[in-house]
């Protein structure tokens, strides 16, 4: 992925689509494979360059950044990734304290770690198949897998207007504060 990538203009935005199929994966080498795609495209950018370039070229449906990796600049690849309407980020994490930042970045998903396979590769899956749901992030509507709530308060700040994500690990919900990163538990 060390090629020139052509430059994409506001008006061609419109008429490229998603590759169906294809997922990028940006992590380390060695964490690739904790990621499971099934039947889908898999391809793999281990620097900010390459992630943008297989962005830009690609277009895949799903870009999975693990956000524990200190390699690549993820804000920079959110921004890109959120130039095309029809790509929907998640975000792989090993602490929740990271996903209020995630969720602002531009992310739709949330996937805490540690990730059985099985896992992360229906949630992949799911993703691939279903048109993002756009919004600001911090304010956005709610999106492909984390909610926001308005009549919920944050305990901590104590405004109201909170996001919810990962209900499947631990069947626990979980709460972020987007205004001053709090992060909670809460049982179902």
């Amino acid at each position: 992925m060390r090629d020139t990538v052509g430059v994409v203009t506001p008006s061609d935005i419109h008429r490229i689509g998603a590759a169906a199929g294809c997922v990028l994966i940006v992590a380390s080498p060695s964490c690739t494979d904790r990621y499971p795609t099934g039947h889908l495209t898999r391809l793999a950018a281990h620097t900010t360059q390459d992630a943008i370039a297989a962005i830009e070229r690609r277009r895949p449906a799903v870009v999975v950044i693990d956000w524990d990796f200190a390699a690549v600049d993820k804000l920079a690849i959110c921004r890109v990734a959120a130039i095309f309407p029809t790509i929907t980020v998640m975000a792989s994490m090993a602490s929740a304290g990271d996903a209020p930042a995630a969720i602002k970045a531009g992310c739709q998903a949330i996937l805490l770690e540690p990730i059985a396979p099985q896992l992360a590769m229906m949630r992949i899956a799911r993703l691939s198949q279903a048109a993002p749901a756009r919004g600001t992030g911090a304010t956005g509507a709610e999106s492909a897998t984390y909610r926001l709530w308005s009549q919920i308060s944050c305990p901590s700040c104590e405004v109201c207007g909170v996001a919810s994500f990962e209900l499947a690990k631990r069947r626990t919900l979980w709460f972020a504060c987007l205004r001053c990163d709090h992060v909670w538990t809460a049982r179902p």
